[in-house]
Formats: structure tokens, C-alpha cells, sequence
């Protein structure tokens, strides 16, 4: 990564700093809620969701049909952004291997995407990969995804981009 680690950091604890309500004085057990995988695929999408307006990006009504966990986006120059999540407990890997496949996908199909959405320039897709786990991708280094730390802020999604 071409980011200073420490500057990385600061900017997760920058995004991520609130004030944690205090424990009550009479402690009760409460189980905790276990996360079913809707509740962590909707996950993965509120970031892919969040992860577009952090990145500059308007979403596009468009479906990837071979990888349909992964967003489909567009920037100001007109390139076609692709942008998956693995949150919550989700696999980095999946979300890889879908990004793959939606990169292949879009570069099959850039003729019938420009016509279907006219804003798209002719130009490769850029694949955007959004985490909580960075240290669990940072094999992804040079692979061409782009890779951005994702933390929850308030009841959004904060990311940063690390390479």
C-alpha cells in the first residue's frame, strides 16, 4: 500500500469515535444475537451501498446476473465501478472471486452495459473490494482490486481506502 499505516489509523479511529454508552450499574445476562446470513448479506449490501457515496459513485440500475452480490456503479468520468463487501462476518474470498467474475462478466457484456446505460465510457471496469478485516486480503496487494477498511460509523458505513 502506498498509504502511511499510522495515517490509515488515525483516519479508522477519526471515523469510528463515539461515545460508548456506560454498562448499567446491575449487570443481567443477555444473550447475544446471533447473525443469520440474510441479516449478513444485507450487511454487505448496506456497505456496498454506503461504500458508492464514500467513493463518489452513482449506483446504476443494472444487475450482474453471474455475481449478484456485487454493486454495479458508475464515476464521474463514466467508468464502470464494480464494488463488493465482505462484513459482518462474510467471506473476503467470496467476495473476491465475485468480483473476478463480475470484471469478466462486464468486459463480455461492455457493448449491450453501454447501451443499456449510456453514461458508461469505453473503458475497463475498476473492481473495488470493501472490508472490515483488511489484514485478511492484504494477499489482494497488486491484484488490481482496490482495496477499502470498512468500520461502522453511527448507522453507516465509513471506508478508506488502503491500495
Amino acid at each position: 500500500s502506498t498509504h502511511d499505516a499510522a495515517a490509515v489509523i488515525d483516519a479508522i479511529r477519526a471515523a469510528t469515535t463515539a461515545k460508548t454508552p456506560t454498562a448499567p450499574a446491575k449487570h443481567t445476562a443477555q444473550p447475544k444475537p446471533v447473525e443469520t446470513a440474510a441479516a449478513a448479506q444485507q450487511a454487505s449490501r448496506n456497505v456496498s451501498l454506503d461504500a458508492h457515496t464514500a467513493l463518489g459513485l452513482v449506483p446504476i440500475d443494472i444487475d450482474c446476473p453471474a455475481a449478484p452480490g456485487v454493486l454495479l456503479a458508475i464515476d464521474a468520468e463514466g467508468t464502470l465501478q464494480l464494488v463488493a463487501s465482505a462484513v459482518a462476518g462474510s467471506s473476503p474470498d467470496c467476495a473476491a472471486s465475485a468480483l473476478l467474475t463480475a470484471t469478466t462478466w462486464a468486459a463480455q457484456h461492455a457493448p449491450l452495459l453501454a447501451k443499456a446505460e449510456p453514461r458508461l465510457a469505453a473503458s475497463p471496469a475498476i473492481a473495488h473490494l470493501v472490508t472490515d478485516t483488511p489484514k485478511s486480503v492484504l494477499t489482494l496487494g497488486g491484484c488490481g482490486i482496490r482495496v477499502h477498511a470498512a468500520a461502522r460509523v453511527g448507522d453507516a458505513w465509513g471506508t478508506v481506502p488502503l491500495f
